[in-house]
């Protein structure tokens, strides 16, 4: 008989309980060890859903088998000669969980590889076949019985009863395919699974102890029947619903205990309720193999340290002697810790509030009376005060878009110079220049033209792209390609850069930050042989053409800010109008059928469809991009990622197949540098990394497969290529 102290309450534990944990403490570890093995072994067992569908069950059957062997022994020590592992199927039949939750996740699968008449005929033939089980789960001959169903032992086997065509759905769909992925990569499948397997060989020591007390009747009675769960759980319910009075709950709490020591909310509450000074509680949880003790008590100190006030060096001195007195009281061993990050803490604030310009202070007085003296300096002028100073910094900076703005619309630009802050030079050119050309349209003896502003041009050139590759030589393709190129014209005529007053406002604002863009990224990038002075000369981000051109430039020298500040840019521009959503949408997926079925015209000619419907789709583009790079019309897809882009410079699926594109037209370099681009906007790298690898082994062209190696290297290794 064991006896525990618990807030001075003396807990005695039966030597019938005993007996009975023992042979619990014994299987729940055997069970530990051999979920953490499933885990551990999760990814290289089980590469796709398909190999989970597949192998899942048979090597859970592995790791049970030794179990079971393991209780054959216990048996024999009870002088139980006559049990084998055959009998012993019978009384773990009524403890076997495996099929039922083994189907909770291959149901998912099911769903998705079967039609719906076949997944519903599946689930009745497997209620009717249960028992019916091929072979054996231990690796015997005969059959599991009772709760060891049928259904998947068969289906993991490749043993289903019947003729269903797991391929009539065509799981190598593209729908299909994602879905089978996500259903892999969701951190639960995993979880789940392992958590059954726990379960299941854990719940061996049940079927042992049903062997025994068959064999030697009431040999085994410690352990917690149904009534006295269902009461020991009851009570603490009402505990934590605060029904119970105060003056009773401590009581209450133990009388549950005795009834069940394995309930954790007991653990959970008692800690919340009582704290642990002296672990006491800790030694009751490690002697029934709880193990929740640690985790509360890091979770309540986590709350605690969430609630006190951190943000000054005088308020971490005072929260941690209030943290340390709580962590003592509910008995948190890792303190140390805590109040190691505590301090460290403390030292950064002091150190940031003793910091001016990256220059640490001695002192406080020190790093104020420097701060004071920044906030007085304008452009490296330190000013008497600071009216003075704000007087200056009010003054607008004019460049090249303010520039570009006087030229493109210079009535606009003049009045726009008349906000507080732009120097009176500045506003005498602007409306000088207008009183220039009012001038010259009054005294023309011609009739008026209109001021030649480059806001008309066109955001894609179609002169500047190849003829697109027919999809097949079929004529139906031929209208489709000349329909795409029609509704591309019209697309372009309706999206110019209009810049009208309030986007002249954003530009003119934002061209303070490209210039000290230009300037950091020269002084960083002379030595490697571009710099971003040179992409702004030679590239010009006024229209999608020439701003995808500069990011690729800001990719050669690995430059994001520059790539992101030339997005920005293309935010500005004027974007195709919203149209009839839910249309589109219902196209959008008649075209993904056609896609699943490798139709490509039709799939082209129907996502062009969705696009008249609604030409703000960015999901529709993306997949009329897919369409042509898998006709390998790549001019046409990279044209229409171009428009595209205009929606969403930063939708990584766009930047892949412009890569794809400028590779089959030779132009490797920039290839590289769409691939780069793609791989600083993918949210879901693994995946892309995935796909590179699988291509640089797999794609049917050397020279894709060299621009996927290359990239691999670029991105992962961190060798750039030499541009």
């Amino acid at each position: 008989m064991s006896t525990f102290l618990l807030r001075e309450n003396e807990i005695q534990i039966s030597p019938e309980r005993e007996l009975y944990n023992t042979i619990r403490q014994k299987y729940q570890t055997l069970a530990e060890k051999a979920a953490q093995q499933f885990s551990d072994c999760y990814a290289v067992n089980f590469k796709n859903i398909d190999d989970v569908h597949e192998k899942c069950t048979a090597i859970t059957m592995d790791l049970l088998h030794p179990v079971i062997e393991e209780a054959i022994k216990d048996l024999i020590i009870q002088e139980i000669y006559d049990i084998d592992i055959t009998e012993f199927e019978e009384y773990f039949s009524d403890f076997f969980t495996w099929d039922k939750d083994f189907a909770t996740i291959d149901e998912k699968y099911l769903s998705i590889v079967l039609k719906a008449e076949e997944l519903d005929a599946y689930r009745a033939q497997r209620r009717e076949g249960r028992g019916q089980w091929v072979g054996g789960g231990f690796g015997i001959s005969g059959a599991v019985k009772g709760a060891m169903q049928a259904g998947a032992m068969n289906l993991a086997t490749g043993a289903v009863h019947g003729t269903f065509n797991l391929l009539a759905k065509g799981v190598s769909a593209v729908g299909d395919a994602i879905k089978k992925s996500a259903l892999y990569d969701d951190p639960t499948t995993k979880t789940h699974l392992t958590n059954a397997v726990n379960k299941l060989i854990f719940n061996t020591h049940f079927a042992l102890i049903a062997a025994i007390n068959t064999e030697k009747p009431n040999s085994i009675n410690g352990y917690v029947v149904d009534e006295d769960a269902n009461k020991a759980r009851r009570l603490i319910e009402n505990v934590i619903k605060k029904r119970i009075p105060n003056e009773v709950v401590e009581s209450t709490l133990l009388e549950a205990f005795i009834l069940n020591p394995y309930n954790e909310d007991f653990y959970s509450y008692w800690i919340k309720a009582f704290g642990d000074k002296y672990e006491e509680l800790e030694a009751i949880e490690s002697h029934f193999g709880i193990g929740v003790s640690s985790k509360i008590k890091k979770d309540l100190i986590s709350a605690r340290k969430a609630s006190l006030n951190l943000s000054t060096p005088e308020a971490c001195e005072i929260s941690l002697i209030d943290l340390e007195k709580y962590a003592n009281s509910i008995g948190y061993r890792g303190f140390a810790k805590e109040k190691l990050e505590l301090l460290t803490h403390k030292r950064q604030l002091d150190q940031e509030r003793r910091t001016v310009q990256g220059i640490v202070y001695g002192t406080t007085a020190q790093a104020e009376a420097a701060l004071d003296q920044l906030s007085r300096t304008v452009k490296g002028v330190v000013y008497a005060s600071h009216a003075e100073a704000n007087s200056e910094r009010a003054k607008k900076s004019v460049g090249v878009v303010f520039g570009f703005a006087i030229f493109a619309v210079p009535f606009i630009a003049a009045f726009f110079t008349l906000r507080a802050g732009y120097s009176k030079q500045a506003r005498l050119i602007a409306f000088a220049w207008v009183a220039c050309i009012a001038g010259v349209m009054a005294f023309s003896p011609e009739q008026p033209r209109k001021v030649s502003n480059a806001a008309t041009a066109p955001i894609i050139d179609n002169a500047s792209f190849q003829t697109a590759t027919p999809v097949t030589t079929a004529t139906p393709t031929v209208a489709v390609i000349e329909e795409n190129q029609k509704i591309d014209t019209e697309l372009a005529k309706e999206s110019p850069i209009q810049i009208e007053a309030g986007k002249v406002t954003a530009l003119l604002e934002n061209e303070q930050n490209l210039a000290n863009f230009y300037l950091a990224a020269n002084q960083q990038q002379e030595q490697i042989g571009g710099t971003a002075a040179s992409i702004q000369q030679n590239t010009s981000c006024l229209n999608v053409v020439g701003c995808v051109e500069f990011m690729l430039s800001a990719a050669r020298i690995e430059n994001i800010a520059l790539a992101m500040d030339a997005a920005k840019n293309i935010d500005l521009l004027q974007k195709p109008q919203r149209g009839d959503r839910k249309l589109a949408r219902k196209l959008n997926a008649e075209a993904l059928d056609a896609l699943k079925d490798k139709n490509y015209e039709l799939a082209a000619s129907t996502f062009m469809s969705a696009r008249l419907a609604d030409g703000l789709d960015e999901e529709i583009v993306a997949n009329l991009v897919f369409t042509y790079s898998a006709a390998k019309a790549y001019a046409q897809s990279e044209k229409t990622a171009y428009e595209g882009i205009l929606i969403n410079p930063r939708r990584a699926n766009l930047w892949l197949p412009i890569a794809v594109a400028k590779q089959k037209q030779g132009k490797s370099k920039e290839a590289l540098q769409a691939m780069w681009l793609s791989w600083q906007f993918t949210e879901n790298k693994q995946r892309l990394l995935e796909l590179i690898e699988k291509r640089s082994i797999e794609d049917d062209d050397d020279d894709l497969k060299v621009m996927f190696a290359d990239s691999k290297n670029w991105f992962i290794n961190n060798k750039k290529p030499v541009f």
